[in-house]
This record gives structure tokens, C-alpha cells and sequence, in this order.
């Protein structure tokens, strides 16, 4: 599955304008010729131009500016390990950027196509804690339902929220499409149960409708039929044995 950047980044939203003549070393000029080459989708030749300007003036302040052209340029170009490699030098290097949620989101498009999508989560998480855009914002959250529902497994996502270390707002789309596939697997009961607790969890979600309606489903096929109960740990030391105990109640029932 091949996710693709779309960061339109605030620095190409320049005014469009040719450069008859510009100077290698001057990193205004270097700027400008490597946003047009963007601007145009000409991403080698924005690579190079940023690859050339830093062989020469590696540490000049404009890096960090400039960097961020090339980290981009190399996910349009696909080159995932690179665009990594370039965002780990980044932070180190300029930590409070303005540019480093950006750089996170990047990161996380380019663990997604290498299937590291519990890293990608993480990235995205970071991304959205740093503060983005609206637009940024919901390319984010576009990315983690696409996880959720076409990837991760219902246990798999259960997992995860109950991790903490994930953005409220990504564990919100996970825990929906959780329930999601609960429901689609007939482990009706497991999804009522989640279906009621996001209820009260995100009143104002843009779920809300479509979970609403799920329970609603749920809560009418649920008539005449005898609840089962399983009294089991789902977390702390025992939480693996406790999943297998779930595990094998439900494939029990399903049979």
C-alpha cells in the first residue's frame, strides 16, 4: 500500500517568479531557484540544487530552511530511507524548528510505505503534539483511518489506545475503526461495549453519527439473545494470557 506526502509546504506558496541568473553560493538565490524547481515538480533537480548549496556551506544557518526542500523533494521522489535519514539529522540539529511537525509527518509517510505503521503512528502523534495546519492537520488524520482500516486488526488497535503514548486524536480514529471491525468480524458484543464507551468519550467526535447508528444496529440484533460473560485481565502482567483467553472464548462461540 503506497501512501504519498502531499505537504504543500508554506515555503513554495511563494509567488511564482524566474531566475535568469542566480548565485550556487548565495542561499537566497539557492532558495528561490530550489522552491521554483518544486513549484514545478521537478524534484531532482530541487534535490540538487539544496544537495549542492550544502556540500559547500554545510553549516550555514540557511540548512534550515533548505533541508526541509530536499526531505520533501526525496518523498516525492520515493527515496523513503533517505528522507528518514534526513529528518533524524534534522532534529538534532534544529530541535525547535518551525519545520519539525512537518519533518514528523514525513517521517511517518515514509514508515508507512516501508509497513511500519506502529512507528508511523508514533510519527503522526508527534507531528500533531508539535502543532500543524488545518491542512496538515487532516492529512494526518487521513493517514491513521487508512491505517485503521485497512491494516491494523481490531486487537491490534485495542492495543495501541490502551498504550498512551498516541495523540488523542489518533487513538480516537483507531478506537472507532476498531469497533468498526468488531463489528464486522460478529463480535457484536465487544463492539457494543466499545460503541457505548466512545459515546461517552467523544461527544462531539466526527464519528459520533456513524457509531451511533452502529449501536443502534447492534442494540436491535441483540434481542432475545443471552450474554455471555468472560471475566479476564486485558491489562497489566497477565494481559497476554488474558487476550488468549478472549481469543479462544470468541472462536468458540463463532463455531
Amino acid at each position: 500500500m503506497r501512501f504519498r506526502a502531499l505537504v504543500v509546504w508554506a515555503i513554495v506558496l511563494l509567488p511564482s517568479c524566474v531566475f535568469s541568473s542566480w548565485s550556487s553560493d548565495d542561499p537566497q538565490a539557492v532558495y528561490k531557484r530550489a522552491v521554483e524547481q518544486y513549484r514545478v515538480s521537478h524534484y531532482d533537480s530541487c534535490a540538487a540544487t539544496v544537495r549542492n548549496f550544502l556540500k559547500n556551506h554545510g553549516n550555514d544557518n540557511a540548512a534550515e530552511f533548505l533541508v526541509p526542500l530536499l526531505i520533501e523533494s526525496s518523498v516525492r521522489l520515493n527515496d523513503f530511507a533517505l528522507t528518514r535519514r534526513l529528518v533524524q539529522i534534522y532534529m538534532k540539529k534544529f530541535p525547535t524548528s518551525a519545520f519539525v511537525p512537518r519533518l514528523w509527518y514525513c517521517e511517518g509517510i515514509s514508515l508507512i510505505n516501508e509497513k511500519d505503521y506502529t512507528a508511523a503512528l508514533a510519527a503522526f502523534s508527534h507531528s500533531l503534539s508539535g502543532g500543524v495546519n488545518q491542512s496538515l492537520d487532516s492529512l494526518i488524520i487521513g493517514a491513521a483511518q487508512k491505517i485503521g482500516e485497512k491494516v491494523l486488526t481490531a486487537d491490534e488497535m485495542d492495543l495501541l489506545s490502551v498504550q498512551g503514548d498516541l495523540h488523542p486524536r489518533i487513538v480516537e480514529v483507531l478506537q472507532y475503526w476498531e469497533l468498526e471491525k468488531l463489528y464486522g468480524s460478529g463480535q457484536v458484543l465487544r463492539a457494543k461495549q466499545k460503541a457505548e464507551a466512545f459515546l461517552k468519550r467523544y461527544q462531539h467526535s466526527p464519528f459520533t453519527s456513524s457509531v451511533k447508528d452502529l449501536n443502534s444496529k447492534i442494540s436491535e440484533s441483540q434481542k432475545g439473545l443471552v450474554q455471555i460473560g468472560l471475566l479476564t485481565p486485558l491489562s497489566g502482567y497477565d494481559a497476554d494470557i488474558g487476550r488468549q483467553f478472549r481469543q479462544g472464548a470468541q472462536m468458540a462461540l463463532d463455531q
